[in-house]
């Protein structure tokens, strides 16, 4: 557009508006013959009641305390530690009862027993062995003490000169010989006697017990790989019952769930805010959502190639063992923490001009009602609820947290307070009555005009 053509915009437009106003003078009273006399303009200036709308908004008041940074993320309940049960023993697997994946179990307790009819045979043998063992022994001990008072009969006659001193040698050699005999059998005896007590060792391990409280789990689920999270159900643990299974076989698996792990998927927009003994929130979903506090154990330093997300390990407390294995739910880590923050609800905060506002309640001294007053913010940490606001707004001052879209600054409002928000029997005014002197809003009006006009001889 051309100067030329601005200028006649500007002209029309000053030329609309001294109309208008022209047009909204103060009509004559009834009476007046029309002569501006000296008494009609000392008459009483005429006041009139205008109907002001009040824009009703929700306002708290801007507060500090203790501000805390969460990432929400979701994951299964896993066992501390799984501990293998095992065979020690070759033979044939009998369970004690019909288990089922789930029940608990205390440690000790018996899960099933090995059939090993050539072990109780060995355990047979060796047994009459030392029986064997010891007659023996008996025996040696008796030709000990018989050789030892011949040599000492035969040593009291050499002393009297009427036994030969080769007579006494023979004594003594025999003698000799009688109590190796006997420490040989005495060392037979404990050997048999050690490999008894071996062989009951191994019959008594034959009873497969629990190596840990716990709950049980199947022997397909203890070697496979993360099945915790999708393969833990209530399968009866049958595996391998009636067949011969070898030394080291795995009959089952106890799941110490005295402390358990939640096992979170956290993306890698996150992960780099995750640290071990940060503070969790945990919430399981059950029949009543059941909640702990743990902190942050184990953080991957790799992604999980089917969930594309890292794993964190959230240890909890389950000393009551509530939390089963392959529960779902939801935990909060806290990232950060503010102790004394000035902290307002986060949709107070918006954006107007680029720029960060929120708008506080502000009641001016020269009228009846409050108004919105816009003011720029700086914030800081944010929480899901909640943000940080360190420049623009005062500790208690009141903050509008609903109803702000619409305005602008200066709109007259109605707060309502959250904290203590209007009963249904009460009513809320929306709209108030203030005296307005017509006089002054012509005078304001020429004041207008004028500086309009000015501007435009300026501006040719």
């Amino acid at each position: 557009m051309s100067r030329f053509h601005r200028r006649i915009v500007s002209l029309v437009s000053i030329f609309a508006v001294v109309t208008l106003l022209g047009g909204c003078k103060r009509p004559e009273r009834e009476g007046d013959n029309g002569d501006k006399s000296e008494s009609s303009e000392s008459a009483e200036t005429e006041v009139r009641k205008e109907t002001i709308f009040l824009s009703p908004v929700l306002v708290q008041k801007a507060e500090r305390g203790e501000l805390l940074a969460t990432i929400a993320v979701t994951g299964s309940v896993v066992p501390l530690r799984t501990l293998a049960v095992r065979t020690e023993e070759a033979g044939r697997l009998r369970f004690a009862r019909e288990w089922i994946e789930g029940d608990r179990i205390e440690k000790g307790d018996l899960v099933a027993h090995l059939e090993s009819p050539s072990l109780m045979r060995e355990l047979e043998i060796n047994k009459a062995d030392v029986q064997i063992q010891k007659e023996a022994l008996d025996l040696a001990e008796r030709t000990l003490e018989s050789r030892l008072n011949e040599y000492r009969t035969l040593a009291d006659l050499y002393a009297q000169g009427i036994s030969a001193e080769k007579e006494v040698d023979a004594a003594r050699l025999e003698l000799e010989r009688a109590r190796n005999s006997q420490r040989q059998d005495l060392i037979n005896l404990e050997k048999a006697e050690s490999r008894v007590r071996e062989i009951r060792e191994r019959v008594e391990s034959l009873e497969i017990r629990a190596t840990a409280s716990g709950l049980i789990v199947s022997r397909a689920t203890f070697e496979g790989s993360g099945k915790f999270t999708t393969g833990f159900g209530r399968e009866a643990i049958a595996d391998f019952d009636g067949l011969q299974v070898s030394s080291g076989h795995v009959v089952c698996g106890v799941a110490d769930t005295s402390q358990v792990f939640m096992r979170c998927d956290v993306t890698a927009r996150d992960i780099s805010l995750v640290r071990t003994g940060q503070q969790t929130d945990v919430s399981v979903y059950a029949r009543d959502n059941m909640m702990a506090t743990g902190e942050v154990a184990r953080v991957s330093n790799s992604v999980n190639p089917d969930t594309r997300a890292f794993e964190v390990d959230v240890l909890l407390a389950n000393a009551d063992s509530t939390l089963k294995p392959g529960m779902f739910g939801k935990a909060e880590i806290v990232t950060d923490r503010r102790r004394d923050a000035l902290a307002v609800p986060r949709n107070a905060v918006t954006v107007r001009n680029g720029q960060d506002v929120a708008f506080v309640v502000e009641e001016p001294v020269d009228t009846k009602y409050k108004v919105a007053r816009m003011v720029p913010v700086e914030t800081g940490l944010e929480t899901r609820d909640d943000i940080e606001i360190t420049f623009g707004v005062q500790e208690g001052q009141q903050v509008i947290i609903r109803g702000f879209e619409v305005l602008q600054d200066s709109t007259p409002i109605n707060p309502i307070d959250v904290d203590a928000p209007i009963r249904p029997d009460e009513q809320s005014e929306s709209m108030i009555e203030v005296e307005v002197k017509e006089d002054e809003e012509e005078e304001e009006a020429e004041e207008t005009t004028e500086t309009t006009r000015a501007e435009m001889d300026d501006g040719m």
